[in-house]
């Protein structure tokens, strides 16, 4: 079978196509390997005010070290995420890399939904009963709850209510106190425990 020139000419015309193709995706091929952290970009989900932008700056830099001029691929992503989800108000945060050298990092805040306060200090509660440390920089706008109550709780301390009998009466709070009140749109107020 012979082959025409017609035949010939588009074979020849459909490879010189593709050598411009691959010559051209060479050129504009990107290796990140070599690439750098230029920078961060911090993105707060809630508006909460407990953290900051430059609250996660100063923890990347001051926990996990130095990460301006590192390379792209030896960034310990999950690492940083570990360090920051250890913040009391940080509830989550997610940490990515993108070609043009930018370190990312989204935090979701904890949402307190009331505030204890004891004589031997106060603490937030978030609505899965995670308890966590008033901050320095910021009040929430949350029912005060004012006394001696059940729950022992160590100056910073965050996490969940361990004592069984201390998440017991949490959570009997929540459902009899809290969300009966919540639902009638009452969204600040403050009651001594000892007078209730």
């Amino acid at each position: 079978m012979k082959a025409s020139a017609g035949n010939i000419a588009s074979a020849g015309l459909i490879v010189l196509i593709l050598l411009a193709l691959g010559f051209v995706l060479a050129l504009t091929r990107h290796d990140s390997k070599d690439d750098t952290c230029g920078g961060i970009d911090v993105e707060i989900v809630e508006d909460w005010h407990f953290v900051e932008p430059e609250d996660v700056k100063g923890w990347v830099e001051t926990e996990y070290g130095h990460y301006l001029g590192q390379k792209m691929d030896s960034l310990d992503l999950a690492g940083i995420e570990n360090m920051l989800d250890t913040k009391s108000a940080v509830l989550k945060s997610q940490v990515w890399v993108t070609e043009d050298g930018i370190l990312h990092v989204s935090i979701t805040q904890r949402e307190p939904v009331v505030r204890f306060q004891t004589p031997e200090g106060g603490f937030y509660m978030d609505d899965r009963s995670c308890i966590f440390p008033l901050q320095h920089g910021y009040t929430a706008r949350v029912p005060v709850i004012d006394g001696y109550l059940p729950l022992k709780v160590r100056e910073g301390y965050k996490g969940e209510v361990s004592d069984p009998d201390q998440k017991e009466w949490a959570d009997a709070y929540f459902n009899s106190v809290i969300h009966p009140l919540e639902k009638q749109g009452v969204d600040f107020w403050w009651l001594d425990w000892q007078q209730w």
